[in-house]
């Protein structure tokens, strides 16, 4: 789902609109995106990580201090042509489903739904 310039991506749920009102509040955010349990995380319309939960950790390997502000999102998504396709499905769909290939730190690639 993309909220004005920020894309968000969460394994095995959907983001409620409500998040866009918090938009700004980051330690209220992050407190919202940990409590869901599941991975979450949401870059900029440059890749540029911006939001990564506890969860996203877990099952990437980068902790959110290395994530945020610094990991492009053309990493996990195995470079920018990949990025540039799920973006275009997130715009003409509003929405992407289906199992994703992502990269783990460390380089290897994991299937995610």
């Amino acid at each position: 789902m993309c909220v004005a310039e920020t894309c968000w991506f969460i394994a095995g749920q959907d983001l409620p609109g409500a998040v866009a009102a918090a938009r700004g509040l980051q330690p209220v955010l992050d407190t919202l995106i940990d409590s869901l349990g599941a991975a979450v995380w949401s870059f900029d319309r440059n890749g540029l990580v911006l939001t990564w939960s506890r969860a996203a950790e877990a099952q990437f390997g980068w902790t959110r201090e290395e994530a945020e502000g610094k990991l492009r999102a053309e990493a996990l998504f195995g470079g920018a042509e990949t990025l540039t396709e799920l973006l275009r499905e997130l715009e003409a769909r509003g929405q992407v489903s289906g199992e994703r290939v992502l990269t783990v730190k460390g380089g290897a690639r994991r299937a995610f739904e």
